[in-house]
């Protein structure tokens, strides 16, 4: 992957239903790789307030799985840079567990 943000869902726990999903993020010169945990719910409001962006009445948005200094961590964060609509996205990411375990 040369540039972008590929989330994959790797596990569901059958009893609460937490999501295990796989981020793999890619940049100039940077490449991280991360697990996070997270929702069904947490995935849909993603996927709604990215469908109203940047239509909607904020320039910016924001968005994370996991919780910082956790286990995994990844936060996304949209601005719109200019009127004619061009977008920035800024990502965090996180991994605080052994490299062995690392997807």
């Amino acid at each position: 992957m040369e540039f972008g943000v590929v989330i994959r869902i790797v596990g569901v726990d059958a009893d609460d239903g937490m999501i295990t999903a796989a981020v793999d993020v890619a940049s100039r010169g940077f490449r991280g790789v991360s697990q996070v945990y997270t929702t069904a719910v947490a995935f849909e409001e993603l996927s709604s307030r990215l469908r109203l962006f940047p239509e909607g009445p904020t320039k910016s948005l924001e968005f994370q799985f996991g919780i910082p200094d956790s286990y995994g961590y990844f936060s996304l964060a949209f601005s719109v840079l200019d009127a004619t609509g061009r977008c920035a996205c800024r990502v965090q990411l996180e991994s605080n567990y052994p490299p062995d375990l690392r997807p």
